[in-house]
Parts: structure tokens; sequence; C-alpha cells
């Protein structure tokens, strides 16, 4: 299905007010919406973006993750300040991070991207390097 939504550019999705709130047929197998676009192409264009940011998001937080527990390995006080931002982040409600993010970078489009981005790499980050640093004997990351 991702191979498939590459194919589909925003000319596909366009206006069409004659076929507004159709239900469900061959020409439109999800229906249309108020607007008259195609729920299918819409559906499969939001899964690409979703499968998209998920990948950005979880190869950052993988390299960022071990280059923290690469820095904290260095000098025993970057492992404690290391060690404290880990415990920081996973001790604070995860409900209570992705509020403080959203309110922070606002709505729409671009504040949902960061907010993802940002949720990920706060919440999954410190796993990822905990998860290194446990090689070390402290595992801190149990919530995963």
């Amino acid at each position: 299905m991702y191979i498939i939504s590459l194919s589909i550019d925003s000319t596909m999705i366009k206006i069409n007010l004659l076929a507004i709130n159709q239900s469900p047929r061959l020409s439109h197998l999800f229906g249309t919406d108020w607007l008259g676009r195609d729920m299918l192409l819409r559906t499969l264009k939001g899964l690409q973006l979703s499968i998209s940011i998920g990948l950005v998001t979880a190869v950052l937080s993988t390299i960022l993750g071990v280059l923290i527990s690469f820095a904290a390995s260095i000098h025993p006080s970057i492992d404690k300040l290391v060690t404290w931002l880990i415990d920081l982040f996973l001790s604070l409600p995860h409900l209570v991070t992705l509020i403080l993010i959203s309110f922070v970078l606002g709505g729409g489009f671009k504040g949902g991207c960061n907010w993802l981005n940002i949720n990920t790499l706060a919440i999954d980050c410190p796993c990822a390097a905990s998860g290194n640093h446990a090689a070390t004997g402290n595992a801190i990351c149990t919530d995963v």
C-alpha cells in the first residue's frame, strides 16, 4: 500500500463538487467527503505520511540514542548528566509530555509533524540511550 501511495499526486485528490458525500461504489471504494474528494486516495496519502514520519523519527531516535550513550561512556560526569536527562524524560508521564510539546509547537500540519518528531525523540531516544547504557549495568527504561 505504501508503494501505491507514492504514485498518488495532489491532482488526483482534487475537489469535485459534483461528487459530494457519495457512498462507496466502484468509482470511489471508500466514498467521497464533503468536498467530493476520493476517501481511498486520501487514506493512502495519509498512510504514506504516517509511515514516512514514523521511519524518520525511528532512525533519528536510534542515532541520537547511540550518540548519547557514546557520550555517556566518555567521562563519568557526562554519564551522570546523561543519566539525569534520561531519568527526567522517563519520569514525566507521556501524556503530559505530549501535551506540553503540542502546546509549544502549535497546531496544523507543521505543528503535527514537529510534534510527532519531538515526541518520538523525547520518549524513544532516552530509551535507546538507556538500552545502550544497560551494557554498563545501569538499565533505566523499563516501560517501552
